[in-house]
Parts: structure tokens; sequence; C-alpha cells
């Protein structure tokens, strides 16, 4: 489990200072996405909502291990503070999925899973994973931070 507030901090830096490229949505257009390789061979798609050129909320994507054999890639997503409390979450995770979908299908995978591990002390990111994934959610454990959290899947077909 990663902190997404850590990348939507990088990729604000990196956007002033000119350093990624963005695009627009194909569904989309007002979301925006960059993809680079952060360790060799591993892709990352992250989509954001800008106003001007402060990002408004990021969303995430990596690849983790397959479910039952079906692709599956991990899900992250944060909103700067001042902009919290304001649907702008809910709605750029479920227009991230649209595109993510939509790319993955013209890449012909029809079927993939995504998948959400929130802190159980994060009741905001938990809200906006019942929402736009899964009510359902399994209890565990992080296997990278240690940390008692949940874990939400989406499979898209």
């Amino acid at each position: 489990m990663t902190n997404p507030i850590e990348a939507l901090n990088s990729f604000q830096e990196a956007l002033l200072e000119g350093k990624i490229l963005l695009q627009p949505g194909d569904l989309y257009p007002d979301l925006y996405l960059t993809h680079d390789e952060p360790v060799p061979g591993k892709f990352r798609f992250t989509y954001l909502r800008l106003e001007n050129t402060k990002i408004t909320a990021l969303v995430n994507f990596a690849p983790c291990a397959p479910i039952q054999g079906i692709p599956s890639v991990q899900i992250g997503y944060a909103v700067p503070e001042e902009y919290r409390k304001q649907g702008r979450a809910k709605e750029a995770v479920r227009m991230a999925i649209a595109e993510m979908k939509n790319g993955f299908q013209r890449a012909g995978v029809k079927t993939f899973y995504i998948e959400a591990i929130i802190a159980v002390d994060n009741i905001s990111s938990q809200i906006v994973a019942e929402k736009t994934m899964s009510e359902t959610r399994e209890s565990m454990v992080d296997e990278i931070s240690g940390v008692p959290a949940f874990r939400y899947l989406l499979k898209i077909d």
C-alpha cells in the first residue's frame, strides 16, 4: 500500500516543471492521462483532473499479481485537501475506470480486475471504493506496510 498523496505531490511538481506530457482522455477530454515506467517493465497510468495547472484529483493504476489468472491492476487515488468533500475523487475514479476499460479493450484485454487496498483508518477512501468499485470488502493486512486494510475488487468484463 502506497500513499497516493505522495504521487499527487510528485506529479504536481513535475507538471509545473514541464516534465510530464498530458493527453486528454478518449471518453473524457477533461481527464488527462500520462503514463510511465517507474520500474523497468512495470507500467503506470495516471489520470488527472486539473484546474489550470493545479491537480484537483489523481487516479493511478499499476500492475499487480493476476487474480484467478486474470490480469489485474491496483488503483490509487488522491485529492488535495482544499478540494476534498466535493465528490471529486468519486468522479475521477469513475472516469478513470471507464478510460482504463476503453484502453484495455482496444488493446485486446476484455477482462481484468481493479484492486484497491485501503487502510482501515482511511474512511474517505473506503467510501470512494464502495461507491465506485464494490460494497464488498475483505479484511487483510497489507503485505508492504503491515497495516490493517480492506481490499476492494472490481471485475471488468
